[in-house]
């Protein structure tokens, strides 16, 4: 058995087993609807309403933003880029930096803040460039909310705030009697991935061949510095009605200590009554099964599983963020 057949296989027993019992770079300009509109493996989907008339797929705590929204708009030029201060730091989930800014606008999540060291931050989507690219949190004292120019440097010592009607949108939490859990570890690397090209594993049918839309967006990427990073991601990719797959947040799982590549033993509570959602890989540009497998019969898939990882506000407290993994992306505890 090749390897890419063993891979097929495990994809597959996966995504039955866990049904049972998780980018960066630049938009794509073809939307996933666009791209899913004549994809028969997505079809059947049930749909659900959600809550502040959002509409949920596959599952209730899969839900879009509401009025369909992806990023925050900037009402003074009625685009989505906001003026943001270069050179302050972007940090992940829990506080760590993972980079800096090095452009002077970017594009904000929809309803994305949270309270990092004590300072408010709005989730900034690709503030880095090139290889250095990066999403993660900034503060919101250095974004330009006036629309039209950034803060100056120092912006970052600030508390910061957010404007009138910014939205805050979290995902959803169980009710009490279904917050059963079980606890993993964000890996790295997962083995059974690693003779694979994860930008080849479309996770939208007739996606083109270019490094998105793919499981790699989904699972930990490698910076430049060796550190590895993954997105918990708001809306699962691949869905029909298309969602797209937004970020809620960015974590870093593992850093480099001289040559030692060192856990950050990142817990990530799966929630046990929430269903994992199976998500179809097809190859770039077609609507079929990627690894030479057919969609229709054994198309090989992942599963997404729903919890939370727990981060501390810096004020003596801490707070749980909701969102969905690639069941690759989970260890032993």
């Amino acid at each position: 058995m090749t390897p890419a057949s063993r891979l097929a296989l495990g994809l597959i027993v996966l995504s039955v087993g866990c049904g049972e019992a998780g980018g960066t770079g630049e938009d794509p300009a073809t939307t996933n609807a666009a791209l899913t509109a004549n994809c028969p493996a997505n079809r059947g989907l049930a749909l659900y309403p959600g809550p502040r008339s959002t509409t949920c797929v596959a599952s209730r705590y899969d839900c879009d933003m509401p009025g369909g929204k992806s990023r925050y708009e900037n009402p003074a030029d009625n685009t989505d880029l906001w003026p943001v201060a270069k050179g302050v730091p972007v940090l992940d989930g829990r506080g760590k930096p993972i980079g800096s800014v090095t452009v002077s606008t970017t594009k904000l999540n929809f309803g994305q803040a949270k309270i990092l060291n004590g300072k408010r931050h709005v989730y900034a989507f690709s503030v880095g460039s090139g290889d250095d690219d990066v999403s993660g949190w900034v503060p919101a004292a250095c974004i330009g909310w006036n629309g039209k120019g950034a803060p100056a440097g120092t912006c970052s010592g600030e508390s910061g705030s957010l404007p009138n009607g910014f939205p805050i949108v979290n995902g959803r939490k169980p009710p009490t009697k279904y917050d059963a859990v079980a606890v993993y570890e964000l890996i790295a690397t997962n083995p059974m991935l690693a003779t694979v090209n994860l930008d080849e594993l479309k996770v939208v049918c007739n996606a083109p061949a270019e490094p998105h839309r793919s499981l790699a967006d989904y699972m930990p990427r490698q910076r430049p510095d060796g550190s590895y990073t993954i997105n918990l991601v708001a809306t699962l990719p691949g869905m029909d009605p298309a969602l797209g797959g937004i970020a809620a947040d960015t974590f870093r799982v593992a850093h480099m200590e001289g040559s030692t590549l060192v856990s950050d033993h990142v817990s990530f509570h799966r929630l046990l009554h929430v269903t994992a959602v199976p998500v179809y890989l097809f190859q770039a540009g077609t609507a079929y099964g990627a690894l030479g497998l057919s969609s229709s019969d054994n198309a090989p898939r992942t599963v997404f599983v729903y919890g939370y990882v727990s981060y501390p506000k810096g004020d003596g407290g801490w707070a749980r963020r909701y969102g969905w993994v690639s069941y690759f992306a989970l260890g032993k505890p």
